[in-house]
This record gives C-alpha cells, structure tokens and sequence, in this order.
C-alpha cells in the first residue's frame, strides 16, 4: 500500500514534513531575493520530477495523493500557470509557519574569483550590536547569523546582471548598518554623495560630448533639483523620480519633449533602444540596457578599490556603492577610496559615516 505521509515523523529526507520545510525554506529565499512585501505572490515552482525523487519517491509515495492531502488539509496551495512558451506547470506554497532548513537548499554551482572568496569567507566575521529592531527588518539577517558559517554560499550572490555583490547586508535596513561589527569590532562606512547621477556624468561626457548633464556635474549642481527645474516639475522629489525614469524605463519621446530635444536624452533613449549582446537581458527587455551600462560601471570602479582592499588583506563588506570596514581601518581604507575616486571623477562628495 502507498503511503500518504501524513503522519510523516521527518526522520528521512522524503515525506510531507520535509517536503513543507523545503517549500517554506524556498517561499522565503525567494522574499528575500526579490524585497518583495507580505502582499507578493508566494509560489514558487518545483518541478513534478524533483518532487518525485526527492521527497515522493515511488512505489513508497503516491506524489499525488500525498500533495492531495496536504492540500485537503489546509497545509499547500497548489496553481496551474502557462508559461510563455504555452506550457503548464504547477507553483505552490504553503501558508503554514514553521521550521526552515537551509540544508535542503541546493548549494550554488559556481566558481568564485579569489576575490569574491575573499569578500564571502569575511562574511562570516560578521555580527551585529544587541538592540531593539524591526524583527520584520532583520528576520533575513537573523538568518544569516544563523547560518553563516555552515552555508555561507547561500548569502554571497554575484548576479549575473551587472556583477553585483548581494548579502544580507545589502538587505539590511540601513539605519541598522551602523550597528554591524567585523571580526568583533566597531565599523565605519563609505559612500560617494549622488553616485549614481556622478556615473552618469562619466559616461556622457564619454559618448555625448558638450552635453548639459555633465556640465551640471562639472560645475556641483544638485542633479534631482537641477532636473526638476528643468522639467518644470515642483520638488527635488519628483526631479529624483524621474532621474530614475530616465535610466530605468522604457525610452520615451515625452521625455524628449520634456528636455527640449537635449542630446543626452537622445543619446540614453538610443542605447535603451539597441542591440547590445553584453546585457544578459536585452532581448526580453531592451530598455534595460542603460541600468546594465550604469551598474555595470559602478561594478568595475568599484572592484578597484575592493582588489586594493583584498590585496592589503582589509576585511571589508560592499553594499554596491558603499564600502564598510572596520574603525582601525578608516584612515588607509579611506587613502585608498579617494586614490581610485581621483582618478574616476573630477568632483566627487566622499560620505563617511561611524
């Protein structure tokens, strides 16, 4: 007789039990990964075969009827979606709180650059000051102090986008970064005041000679405001909107109009209108083009100093443009942050906050 497993014990790695924990444990990761609210879709999909060799083997399980009882008990939803190939397939999730097991994750295959070894092994010397805090805030985080020794490649992600570095400190409210310790000490941070508006100046100046924007750089204007007034827009707030729609939405003729047929907007609408094999994502979405060539060269300015830092044997930690290390550090770390910064940007504001 097959077995249902619904008074499975967890003694194994197959059943109902484990199959809930691997499914709560992927539910999570993917909340993480994509910062989405409570309100987002919680499926994720897990294919029949997977289901079937790792915790449904047959002739022991009857996949479908052990899914049918979780489901008639309240413990799984279960949805059929086409995908766009026209293909069905099946999501799930379950609404049932409980244990999560970074076990049952499959490790990432990659090889990492010395580098990149060097940035997730200091992760592990990471900790944070006793305090009261959003406990929704550092749940991920919680997670990762869980667990940072034993899996510590589920939490240093290099995406394939731009290569970005993703940690759980990315993710980390950032009021609360000023609480972090490294190898058990006080930290201090670095930032570059309006890095993405700087960057977009470097690349301009390159590709669109005597253009407006770089001149607004050049001569220390606050881009959101300068924007704005050039927009006939109201705020700063909304000049900052739509600096972000100029290098992150579809390219638009309104925002030609907008700016008076200025040449660097034509130029950012050509690149978001191009071919450009480098970006892993132009052919689903083309537009994407000028975020990979932006972050793409925060990325390569910013390996600069963390190689400075991997060859001086420095601890440090990257939340993609900021630079953390620890307090005894500040004064060589912040030597070498200006030396490679002198040499990307005629002006720049370098922030350094304890």
């Amino acid at each position: 007789m097959q077995k249902t497993a619904v008074k499975y014990k967890g003694t194994g790695h197959t059943g109902e039990a484990v199959f809930l924990t691997y499914l709560r444990t992927k539910q999570f990761f993917k909340k993480r990964l994509k910062n989405v609210d409570a309100d987002a879709d919680p499926f994720v999909h897990i294919s029949q075969k997977e289901l079937e060799n790792r915790f449904f083997p047959w002739p022991e399980y009857s996949r479908k009827a052990s899914l049918g009882v979780l489901q008639g008990e309240g413990l799984l939803k279960i949805e059929k979606r086409t995908g766009g190939n026209g293909l069905e397939y099946f999501v799930y999730c379950t609404p049932q709180a409980g244990k999560i097991d970074l076990s049952l994750l499959e490790k990432p295959k990659r090889n990492l650059s010395p580098l990149h070894s060097f940035m997730m092994q200091t992760l592990a010397s990471v900790d944070i000051l006793p305090g009261e805090y959003d406990l929704k805030q550092v749940e991920y985080f919680n997670l990762f102090l869980q667990n940072k020794t034993t899996h510590p490649d589920l939490f240093f992600i290099v995406d394939s986008f731009a290569g970005r570095v993703h940690t759980p400190i990315t993710n980390l409210h950032s009021p609360y970064r000023k609480n972090l310790l490294l190898e058990g000490k006080p930290v201090v941070s670095f930032d570059v005041k309006q890095m993405q508006p700087l960057i977009l100046g470097k690349i301009l100046s390159q590709y669109v000679p005597n253009n407006d924007y770089s001149e607004w750089i050049s001569q220390d204007h606050d881009i959101y405001e300068k924007i704005a007034d050039k927009a006939g827009l109201m705020t700063r707030t909304e000049g900052k909107k739509r600096f972000f729609e100029i290098l992150f939405a579809p390219p638009s003729d309104e925002l030609v109009r907008m700016f008076g047929d200025a040449n660097w907007i034509n130029w950012i609408n050509r690149v978001k209108r191009a071919n450009n094999p480098k970006n892993p994502n132009f052919k689903a979405k083309p537009h994407s083009n000028m975020a990979w060539l932006l972050q793409s060269t925060e990325v390569e300015i910013m390996e600069k100093i963390w190689k400075e830092f991997f060859s001086r044997g420095i601890r440090f930690i990257s939340v993609h443009d900021e630079i953390i290390l620890k307090e005894q550090d500040r004064h060589k770390g912040e030597a070498i942050i200006r030396q490679i910064m002198d040499n990307e940007f005629n002006k720049y504001q370098l922030n350094v906050n304890k």
